[in-house]
């Protein structure tokens, strides 16, 4: 299956206004090569799955090991790729839910992105149980939260970094800015807030005001994929979206870009393996 055939995922998404700032998500992948595509928020991450998956983390490549963990920090481009079907849980938090009691310096630091932290952390480790039963006790909280307390879950978040702190994991040391990584995230919100125009690698680079050679190349390095795939990708998510706010084909398909109704359907069968009328009688 070649990149621009693979399903979309539900991104993770975070309620900030909730009383309560967390959450496990619990994503399925169906087959091999579903992915999340790249996104960032102000929340701290951790990436724990029973599948093999490509993890992309400012531009770093991770080549994931079933029942690892990753750490992405506050503002971190991040995206996922599966190799097999299976389970990922993405435990996303905010920085107010430890504000709720003392937070030490160091993991405070760490949760406003203001120290580096070990990003991939794997079973090999030594402390890696520990970090686990945290993490599996953070999954409890929120399949049950009637049989974990607040005040549990709150301790195994502490727990979690007090241990990658105890072991070395945390440099006192804030990560670099990259002006490349910001540049691809203009990128990015350029494209999402233009899908319905006729985006180019050319006009895309315009805005950015790089060249088109320098454009591409730096888009492959980050996502591993052309601007035109991911385009399209980015399409059939929103399209996704449309489906479900009860839009018509055609009208998903205008205000996606592709106008084109056969076309579009197309594409659209070619990432999720069905058509768009069929997806939403699924729905």
């Amino acid at each position: 299956m070649s990149k621009s055939e693979r399903a979309v995922m539900e991104p993770p998404y975070f309620n900030k206004n909730g009383a309560f700032p967390f959450c496990a998500y619990r994503l399925e992948a169906h087959r091999a090569a579903d992915f999340v595509l790249e996104h960032w928020h102000d929340e701290t991450e951790i990436i724990y799955a029973m599948i093999d998956m490509i993890v992309y983390v400012n531009g770093e490549r991770y080549n994931y090991k079933a029942g690892d963990i990753m750490v992405v920090t506050s503002r971190q481009v991040h995206a996922t790729h599966t190799l097999a079907p299976g389970i990922c849980y993405h435990i996303v938090f905010g920085a107010q839910l430890l504000s709720t009691v003392y937070c030490i310096r160091e993991i405070d630091s760490i949760i406003h992105g203001r120290s580096g932290i070990k990003t991939y952390i794997s079973a090999d480790e030594p402390y890696f149980a520990k970090l686990e039963k945290s993490i599996k006790t953070m999954i409890e909280f929120h399949e049950n939260s009637d049989k974990v307390l607040p005040s549990e879950l709150l301790a195994e978040i502490f727990t979690f970094f007090s241990v990658l702190i105890r072991n070395g994991c945390v440099s006192s040391k804030a990560p670099a800015a990259d002006a490349k990584i910001e540049c691809y995230k203009n990128a990015i919100d350029y494209m999402r807030s233009n899908l319905s125009e006729n985006l180019t690698a050319e006009t895309i680079a315009a805005h950015l005001f790089i060249s088109k050679s320098g454009f591409f190349h730096m888009f492959r390095e980050f996502s591993g994929l052309t601007p035109t795939a991911y385009i399209t990708m980015l399409r059939m998510e929103e399209a996704v979206a449309c489906i479900r706010d009860g839009k018509s084909v055609t009208e998903t398909a205008a205000s996606v870009g592709i106008p084109n109704v056969g076309y579009f359907i197309r594409c659209f069968k070619k990432t999720y393996g069905v058509t768009p009328k069929q997806y939403a009688k699924n729905l």
